[in-house]
């Protein structure tokens, strides 16, 4: 029995979870949905961040405005940076422990 989850399960599932609150925020904006959905997108982030082989000199600020590109938004001043930064962090940390 492996110790890892499929990333891949994991991450459709979130994406699943974002079309449904997309769906929601259609009928009409509610700020916990709209919180929902943020933080699913940080999820996949911090997933992506756990898959990739990256140094810890990563330029956060280059790596948000990717991200927020892949996600379909239109700049990164649409994602909460601070909510990333902490997952950005969390993962660097993790990182460095199974190292020792």
């Amino acid at each position: 029995m492996s110790n890892y989850i499929d990333a891949e399960k994991l991450k459709d599932e979130i994406t699943k979870r974002i079309g449904k609150y997309d769906s929601m925020l259609h009928e009409c904006s509610i700020p916990v949905v709209q919180g929902k959905r943020e933080e699913a997108f940080a999820l996949l982030a911090f997933i992506d961040s756990l898959q990739q082989e990256r140094s810890s000199e990563v330029d956060l600020n280059e790596e948000v405005e990717r991200f927020a590109k892949e996600c379909g938004y239109k700049s990164a001043a649409t994602i909460d940076f601070q909510f990333a930064h902490h997952f950005y962090e969390l993962g660097l940390k993790a990182r460095k422990e199974e190292s020792k």
